[in-house]
Formats: structure tokens, sequence, C-alpha cells
């Protein structure tokens, strides 16, 4: 929702995909609509708020205008097969970051479905905006991808944890937003979406947590849900979280949540829960 602010610092003309708000996703036919209107050069999708990872196969009848996935929140979803490639659904390239939700050193990167006249494009003027291409870092990530496994586990695990957390946390009578696919190539994504009742409750929410060792992100949620927590789960699942550890992960933030003060004790239990976690890890 913050790209429009970031490619208009650029110089560029941008415009945003109608929205359907009963179905917190893209509204197909208007966006079809503005595309024809408008003919943009450039397509570029950042989903990284949703709670759905969408289709946007519909994009693909463009074939004359340049379609461009963000990856960022998906990387290690998309690397295991668990999401449909953006690729598959038409998109021309790939942009992403490795330290969102893929375990490796923190770079950058861009790659293209065809060697193209767009790639030689960028390839050619890359020298001019990055001023080191850190090889040791490069060969490191592509040498990560060699224990495929790994990740098809890591994909695993991460999605399982959501989809029991948010299960557990609304047993426990947390405001938690469901948002549920619609078609083959929808899942859901690592993200959790707290509601609150207002600015301050969600503010409180979020500090109460962060004092335990819970870290999320306070923020206005999309589709005029209002303020609240989005909890991502890609982190806390790297550094060791299993499917098996989130009972326990749920009733210590429900306590958090529906506790009034500091409690010394459950602060302990939190402790105790993520040094478990570390180990997991390690182990």
């Amino acid at each position: 929702m913050a790209t429009k602010t970031i490619l208009e610092r650029l110089g560029l003309n941008v415009y945003e995909f109608e929205i359907d708000y009963e179905t917190k996703r893209i509204d197909i036919p208007k966006s079809e609509e503005l595309i024809e209107k408008t003919r943009p050069k450039v397509i570029f999708v950042d989903r990284s708020e949703g709670t759905i990872y969408e289709d946007f196969s519909w994009l693909s009848k463009y074939k004359d205008i340049y379609k461009i996935f963000d990856a960022s929140q998906y990387l290690t979803n998309i690397i295991a097969n668990d999401y449909i490639s953006p690729f598959d659904m038409g998109f021309d390239a790939i942009l992403s970051t490795t330290h969102k939700n893929f375990p490796g050193p923190q770079r950058a990167l861009f790659c293209t479905k065809e060697k193209d006249f767009m790639w030689e494009k960028i390839y050619s003027k890359i020298g001019t905006y990055v001023s080191n291409m850190h090889p040791y870092s490069i060969y490191s990530l592509g040498l990560m991808l060699e224990n495929f496994e790994n990740y098809k586990q890591l994909s695993h695990n991460m999605l399982a944890n959501t989809e029991m957390l948010k299960k557990e946390l609304i047993n426990q009578h947390l405001t938690v937003y469901e948002q549920q696919p619609i078609s083959i190539n929808e899942t859901i994504t690592h993200h959790i979406w707290i509601q609150c009742s207002n600015k301050v409750s969600a503010f409180d929410l979020y500090k109460r947590w962060e004092q335990y060792g819970f870290l999320t992100n306070y923020r206005l949620l999309p589709y005029n849900l209002g303020y609240g927590i989005r909890m991502g789960l890609s982190a806390a699942t790297v550094s060791g979280l299993l499917p098996k550890d989130i009972s326990e992960l749920a009733n210590l933030l429900a306590l958090a949540y529906h506790s009034i003060g500091y409690d010394e004790k459950l602060h302990r239990l939190s402790e105790e829960f993520i040094k478990k976690i570390k180990e997991n890890n390690n182990a």
C-alpha cells in the first residue's frame, strides 16, 4: 500500500489497482478497465500486506506490458513450489530481497524469465546503481539453494505454523482476521492480522507483546480494517519455531493479550520459551 509513494519519488506516473473491499482482493474487472484506459508501460505487483497469496494469472494476457512481481515476502515458499511461481502467472521478472522470507545474506535480486532486451538493458546499467556486487554473498546464496529439501521443510513449517497459530489464537478469544483461498492458485501467507478496537489499544498490545519478547508490527491494517497487529511467522520459523510449539506460543500470547499490567512470571515463561525455540534451531 506504500508502493505508490515510493515509485512517485522516482518521477513515475502511478495508477493503483482497484480494490474489492468485500473480498479483500484486487477487483479484477475494474483493474482490467484501468489497464485498458491507461495502457501502462509496466505493471508492478507488491502484495507484502496480504494474508492470501493472490492469483494474478489474469495479467498474463497483457503481452505488451512488462510485468514485475515483488516476491520479498514469499521467496522461500515460491522456491519450495508451495506457491505458484510468478513466471507461471505470466510475469516477466521477479524482484526480491533475501532478508524478509529467505534465510540468507541480506541482498536484493532481480531475475527475468527470458534473456531478452529488458534483461540486457538492466544488466548494462546495473553498475550505475549498485556500487558493489558483493560476489561472496551472491555465491553463498547460490550454494544455499543446493539444500532444496531444507527449504521445502522450512516453507511447510512456515505455513503450518501460521495455520495452527491462527486457530489457537481464535480459540483463545483474540480477534483474528480470517481470509480463505478461493482458487487452486491461492494459498495462505505467513501473516496473521489481529484486529483491535482502536489505535490506542493496538499500540498497547504491540508494546505488551514486545515487553515479553514477541516482536510484531503495529499498523493501520489494509482494506479499512482499522488499526491492529501484523504478525509474521517467517523469522520465527527460521529461528526454530515448529508446529509442536504453537500451542505453547498461543497460550503465552493470549496471556499477555488478556493481562493487565506487567506479569513477572509470564515474562520468565516467555524467555524460557524463546530460549527453547533457539535450541530447536541449533539441534
